[in-house]
C-alpha cells in the first residue's frame, strides 16, 4: 500500500488585471504584460443573435485552426484569423476561456466553454506565435447591451 502526502498542484493565484461593462459597441479591449496564464469569463447580452471572437496582440494571422463546437446542432466553426467564443444562436452569452502559455516563448494553448440559451460549447484553439500577449480583443457582431468581461491572470 502506498503511502504519502497530497500537495497543491500549484500556489499561483489568478489576479483581476480588468473587467470592461459590455453595454454598448461591438468591442472589448484588454491591455496589459507580464502573464504566464490567463483567465476571461464573460457574461454578455447583445440586442439580437451575437456572435464573439477573439484576436490576441491586434494580429488576425496565426491562429491553429481552432474549432468551437455547439451541443445545439453538432456544428462548428474553424478559424485561422480569429477564435470563436460562441455561435450565433443566441443573444447572451456566458463562458470562460483558459490561455496558457501566455509569456513570450511558446504558441498560445486556448480552452474553455461557452454557454448559449442552456446549450453548451467548447473552445479550443491555438495562436502560433511565441511573443507575449499584451492585448486581447473581443468583438461582437453586433452591439453589446447589457454585460461584462472579466481578465484575470497569474503574473510570471
Amino acid at each position: 500500500m502506498a503511502t504519502g502526502q497530497v500537495s497543491s498542484i500549484s500556489s499561483d493565484n489568478y489576479q483581476l488585471i480588468a473587467t470592461n461593462t459590455t453595454t454598448s459597441g461591438t468591442t472589448s479591449t484588454f491591455t496589459f504584460s507580464g502573464y504566464k496564464k490567463l483567465l476571461l469569463t464573460y457574461n454578455t447580452t447583445a440586442g439580437s443573435n451575437q456572435n464573439l471572437s477573439m484576436l490576441f496582440n491586434g494580429s488576425s494571422t496565426g491562429y491553429g485552426g481552432g474549432t468551437w463546437v455547439n451541443e445545439y446542432n453538432g456544428t462548428f466553426n474553424v478559424s485561422n484569423t480569429v477564435i470563436y467564443l460562441n455561435g450565433v444562436i443566441a443573444s447572451t452569452h456566458d463562458g470562460y476561456v483558459i490561455i496558457d502559455n501566455a509569456a513570450a516563448g511558446a504558441p498560445k494553448l486556448v480552452n474553455g466553454f461557452s454557454n448559449e440559451n442552456g446549450y453548451v460549447s467548447t473552445i479550443g484553439s491555438s495562436w502560433n506565435n511565441t511573443a507575449a500577449l499584451t492585448g486581447l480583443v473581443i468583438t461582437g457582431n453586433v452591439a453589446f447591451t447589457a454585460g461584462s468581461i472579466s481578465l484575470y491572470g497569474i503574473a510570471e
